[in-house]
């Protein structure tokens, strides 16, 4: 087998999110109920895939764009442990909105379709440590994960912020 196009995907995605800030639960510390909507696009570029043989026919998938709406709710612990470091955990839920997509390929001369499925419920977890390095600069370490049945993603971030 071999690739005419090489496999290229990309997404991007947005999320407002609204919540509080519950203090004094524990010493240094507070509790934050989050809920959020956000939207998310993931494209997939047409590839083909070449089969070196006269019994098997080349498979064409054409670019395919996925829109995916959702909604979530998460419960964020966060507790200073020096004056200006502190560390978060969080714990939560996203439901798409929008989980079924419509596919296509095309075998030889032949086209198909089928639907897509993703799960309509993940969990979402993160931990996170933060450094102030003054009072409108941050450094943070960020790792984040989303999981379903059979499904498991994860990433990891070092961001450093500015507040004007």
């Amino acid at each position: 087998i071999s690739a005419i196009n090489k496999l290229s995907a990309y997404g991007a995605e947005g999320e407002f999110k609204i919540g509080a800030n519950f203090f004094r639960l524990f010493n240094n510390s507070y509790i934050s109920p989050e809920i959020g909507i956000g939207y998310g696009i993931f494209a997939l570029n047409a590839f083909t895939l070449n089969y070196p043989s006269e019994f098997a026919l080349d498979e064409s998938y054409p670019a395919h764009l996925f829109h995916l709406p959702y909604v979530s709710l998460q419960v964020r612990y966060t507790k200073a442990f020096t004056h200006n470091a502190r560390y978060s955990f969080s714990l939560g839920g996203r439901y798409t909105l929008k989980d079924t997509h419509t596919t296509t390929l095309q075998i030889g001369p032949h086209n198909a379709s089928s639907l897509l499925h993703l799960p309509p419920v993940m969990g979402t977890g993160s931990a996170g440590l933060y450094y102030s390095l003054g009072k409108r600069s941050e450094l943070s370490l960020q790792v984040d994960g989303t999981f379903a049945q059979e499904r498991l993603s994860a990433g990891g971030s070092l961001r450093y912020a500015i507040w004007f």
